[in-house]
């Protein structure tokens, strides 16, 4: 008979304590018992048999009308169910971690903020790149993580300890962390593609991610492996700065050494237990972007998480000449407006493309990067251009000479 786990003595006795300086303690032990009476069930084994209950408590609090306070007679605003949400998600990660949920991936996205919305003529939030305010605040950090030093993430835990438990697994795996972004980065790869690819999908010799599935096959990694379109199988040039200058080809020799070809390339940031969570780095990278404030603004109809990495790859790219179509080809992304070229470049052997692809792939960039592998910003003409266009903003004339201490 399958042991039943209380909702209420997870959250008092594995959860509370990450809140302490967070959450008022009485108004979090209302909501959980609250959401334990809208979804007619105790334990969290029940939730796991039947994830619709998750509906169900969605519709629940949406429709439900305050009987008291301030605000008697009215819904719950969407920040207030977004607060039950964040609870309830916190108990069930830490259940899952210590014993193992059957659909934790099925209530992980049912649970998600993403998933209700209380006004029905509310938009889905669209994901927004990164700007350059983002990208200093995440390669100054992914610095630290490359050098294994943790001075700032030490910090974070102390700002944020209801995410005590996906910072200390940043600080335990850095490596998986730091290479995770910088392929979503390099390739415009989503996160599972990423975090399910094996050693045997690279080839370190010919500079190439393979991003493939054998659907035939009865290997339950192979089965992990979810690519959203045709396109997402692929075949991508890694780029040299990122085998090079930010250390993975010695990362992947020395992993694969110690694991086998077969393995994950971040077998361990992604393993639970006695099974895997390929989607579990992408949730701690979007505890990182919260703890980094990588975000829009609080009431911003907008949202930035792990996928802006792949939004990141086409709005800064497209700004170094590289073509759209070459980055839906290298990104894995349907074709724009029937674009032959994407067809094309996904479609020919690599040995036809390799020269186009590799000269796409080493050319790109982000602002800030060197920050990251540690190169200074070379003068250009480009750069000085900027400055006296901004130096002639502040002071209202054109500027037909400038200097630049460095």
């Amino acid at each position: 008979m399958e042991a039943k786990h209380s909702i209420m003595h997870t959250w008092q006795y594995n959860v509370v304590h990450h809140y302490v300086n967070t959450y008022d303690k009485t108004t979090a032990d209302t909501r959980i018992q609250q959401m334990i009476d809208f979804m007619h069930v105790e334990n969290i084994e029940d939730i796991d048999n039947d994830p619709q209950i998750i509906d169900q408590l969605r519709q629940s609090l949406s429709d439900y009308v305050q009987v008291s306070g301030k605000n008697k007679g009215k819904h719950f605003s969407v920040k207030t169910i977004k607060e039950y949400f964040r609870l309830l998600r916190r108990v069930i990660k830490v259940h899952d971690e210590n014993h193992k949920l059957k659909n934790f991936e099925t209530i992980w996205r049912k649970t998600s903020s993403e998933k209700f919305r209380t006004d029905k003529n509310l938009t889905k939030k669209e994901r927004l790149p990164l700007n350059n305010e983002d990208y200093k605040k995440l390669f100054t950090f992914l610095a630290e993580l490359k050098k294994h030093r943790f001075a700032q993430l030490n910090f974070m835990l102390k700002m944020h300890p209801e995410y005590k438990k996906d910072l200390i697994t940043i600080k335990k795996y850095p490596d998986a962390f730091l290479y995770t972004i910088m392929i979503a980065l390099f390739t415009g790869s989503r996160a599972n593609a990423i975090t399910t690819l094996r050693h045997q999908d690279i080839d370190l010799e010919n500079k190439i991610f393979k991003f493939n599935k054998n659907d035939q096959s009865d290997d339950a990694r192979e089965k992990l492996k979810h690519l959203k379109t045709d396109e997402s199988k692929r075949s991508v040039p890694i780029a040299d700065v990122l085998l090079n200058e930010l250390g993975l080809e010695q990362y992947l020799k020395t992993h694969e050494k110690l694991h086998g070809s077969e393995a994950f390339i971040f077998e361990e940031a992604i393993k639970n237990n006695n099974s895997y969570s390929p989607n579990i780095i992408n949730l701690y990278v979007n505890t990182l972007f919260t703890c980094l404030e990588i975000k829009p603004d609080k009431d911003s109809t907008y949202m930035k998480d792990f996928h802006s990495l792949k939004k990141s790859f086409y709005s800064a790219n497209c700004k170094t000449g590289i073509p759209l179509e070459m980055l839906e080809a290298l990104a894995g992304n349907k074709p724009s407006n029937g674009s032959l070229a994407a067809k094309v470049y996904t479609q020919i052997s690599m040995e036809t493309a390799a020269e186009s692809m590799f000269e796409a792939v080493n050319n790109i960039s982000y602002p800030f990067i060197e920050l990251l592998i540690g190169k200074k910003i070379e003068k250009s003409t480009n750069v000085n251009d900027l400055i006296k266009d901004y130096v002639a903003k502040i002071l209202g004339e054109p500027i037909k000479r400038i200097i630049v201490i460095q």
